[in-house]
């Protein structure tokens, strides 16, 4: 099984991208195999298409561009970590896009419950790393975001993306590079063992 990285800043410079190489030189020190998918350096469409709208809840993706990233998460993949930014409080488009391309696909219909779908990716361990500017571009002071987190994981349970963490770090327009590097070994170590 693997590791399956999703990476959605478009600047190459970013601290997501650092932190991104700092996971992906961890886990070959330690032998585990890992995808990176930068969504930006690969150009993925968000835009979800009326036939993969109209498969949806029917686990059909043969048509699908996305077809070997939805195999690969379905038969391959133990461990997903998503990085990205948080851009006026929430993720990227390009993100929620690839939600939506990839994941319709791998929906099914519980046909004893018309209304209630359900997986055909069971994915053990999930990490959500977030970065923002600072505090207030994050929800983190905000009264609603125990039940945002809680729609949040229904919704990736939904996806069968189980066991879910989020680690924010929310401060990044004014960290010196000593809290970055602290930051980057603590993360490094947690998601990739």
């Amino acid at each position: 099984m693997k590791t399956v990285i999703v990476l959605a800043n478009p600047n190459k410079k970013s601290f997501n991208h650092e932190i991104a190489n700092v996971i992906i030189k961890n886990l070959k020190a330690n032998n585990k195999d890992y995808e990176l998918w930068d969504l930006y350096a690969e150009k993925f469409d968000p835009v979800i298409t009326q036939e993969e709208i109209e498969s949806f809840g029917f686990g059909t993706f043969e048509k699908s561009p996305y077809k070997d990233k939805i195999l690969t998460l379905r038969d391959e993949t133990d461990k997903l970590i998503v990085i990205y930014p948080l851009y006026f409080i929430d993720f990227p488009a390009i993100l929620k896009g690839f939600f939506d391309r990839v994941f319709v696909g791998t929906i099914i219909n519980n046909e004893d419950k018309p209304f209630e779908w359900k997986s055909v990716i069971d994915i053990d361990k999930t990490y959500i790393i977030q970065t923002s500017l600072s505090r207030e571009w994050s929800l983190g002071k905000s009264i609603a975001k125990a039940e945002y987190d809680k729609m949040k994981k229904t919704i990736l349970d939904r996806f069968g993306l189980f066991n879910t963490e989020v680690i924010l770090y929310d401060h990044l327009s004014n960290s010196s590079i000593e809290d970055r590097i602290k930051f980057l070994e603590k993360v490094s170590t947690k998601v990739s063992g």
